[in-house]
Formats: C-alpha cells, structure tokens, sequence
C-alpha cells in the first residue's frame, strides 16, 4: 500500500485532526475515558470494553474499524487516505473517527499519521499475538489474543504469558474454538469510570496458568473483575468482533 498524504488545504476535517494528533498522543495515556463506557455497562458491569465491542459502533465507525483491521491483518499501515478509500467514507470524516478513537485509546497512529493499531489488534510488539495462515499478529492485550481468531473463526495458536508467574501460555483455537478442557483462566477487570482502554484496562487483562495463579494474583491485586474460562473469553470475542469480520 502506498503511504500518500492528504493536503490540509484540500481536506479540512483531515487537517484539523493533523493538527490535533500531536497534542492527542502526547497526553493520550493520562486521559479519562469515559463515552467508551457507556455499551460495556449495558453489556456485562464486569467483562466487556466498548473499544471493541464494535456492534455499538455506528456505521461510519464500523466501517473505518474494518478496513483498519484489515490492512493492520495485512501487515499494512493505512494513512486516512487509504481508509477512506477502503470504507468509502471522505477524509474528513475518517479523520475525525480516528482521532475519536486516539482519544478512547482504541486506535494508535505513529508519527507519520500511518494507523498501526485499532480495537485490539496492532503491529507493534507485545507479549500477546496469535498465529494463523503463517503470520503472527500482535494484540493489546490477552483478550484480544483469544477474541478476534475466534471471531474470523480460524485455526490459530495464542501465544501469552501467566498473569501470575509470567510462565509461557499457548491456545491452540480450532475453527474458532478453544480447548473444550483447560485448567487457563482469563481475567478482565471491572472500571466504573475506565480511562483510556489502552492504559487503564488493557494492562490487567490476562490468562493465568490455573485458577490457583489467578487466586493469587487477585490476592494481591486487590482488582474487581470477572473471572472467565476460554470458552467465555472466545464468545465474548465473536460477539465484540464479529463486524469487523463481516465479508471476511
């Protein structure tokens, strides 16, 4: 994909968000987050994040998410432009979505302006990833590492650590299903007020070797949440990306 740039004086809702992505990024981990909030309540007080339960999401939203997740999948960094032309949505309007997104902490953008991360999935580094088709593709957080090949309904191996002893974990997910058996819990925490979902949610949710490991962290977290088997984990996942797959 050819990385091109809009002109700000072509495209003034994509250069006001230009102009405001510096400012975005720089504070973006200390911001409170708090529209993201609103379907995760509705949903479950305890297991779910609007960041990427993207049926709350509006059209337009869902469209930017899709065509993000896709070329993210592909190993590509979308400007605004090549977005707009996968979602067929206008410049303006896709930039004012993705810096939506920045500031709820459910797309990242590097300093080129290029998308390197959106609703989970990203090609940044992390200790969580899975593998299907022969690529591995990097996720925010553990959540995502089950919840989107479960959702493309894939054969795919995650690959964590134990929230606990930091120990190596794999899934092995079978069409979109996990092990009917697993002693692997999964974790995600319960934030009334949540901020931003990179920086205040994603960091605390894990899978843990047993439910001794689990027990143990709580202990010592002291963190409200919900405990969640991988069968749980991969129904919330088809649920929360399901429509990013769509056509898939």
């Amino acid at each position: 994909m050819v990385e091109t740039h809009f002109q700000a004086a072509d495209q003034p809702g994509a250069a006001a968000y230009t102009r405001g992505k510096r400012d975005q990024m720089a504070h973006r981990a200390s911001r409170v987050w708090s529209s993201c909030c609103r379907d995760r309540r509705e949903r479950t007080r305890t297991a779910s994040r609007a960041s990427e339960e993207t049926g709350a999401l509006t059209v337009g939203e869902a469209a930017v998410v899709r065509s993000g997740f896709e070329a993210l999948r592909s190993g590509e960094h979308p400007t605004i432009e090549d977005l707009a032309s996968h979602s067929g949505l206008a410049p303006s309007m896709v930039g004012e979505i993705v810096g939506a997104f920045m500031r709820t902490g459910r797309a990242d953008v590097n300093g080129d302006g290029c998308l390197t991360g959106i609703v989970g999935l990203t090609t940044e580094t992390t200790r969580h990833r899975f593998t299907f088709g022969g690529t591995s593709l990097f996720t925010w957080c553990a959540f995502d590492a089950v919840g989107i090949p479960a959702a493309l309904q894939v054969d795919a191996a995650v690959h964590t650590t134990c929230g606990y002893c930091q120990g190596p974990l794999e899934v092995y997910i079978v069409a979109g299903s996990p092990p009917k058996v697993s002693p692997i819990r999964g974790w995600l925490p319960h934030i009334e007020n949540c901020g931003n979902v990179r920086a205040e949610f994603c960091p605390d949710v894990n899978l843990f070797c047993s439910d001794e490991h689990l027990g143990a962290w709580r202990a010592a977290a002291g963190i409200e949440g919900q405990a969640m088997d991988l069968h749980a984990l991969s129904n919330l996942g088809r649920r929360s990306w399901g429509p990013v797959d769509a056509g898939h």
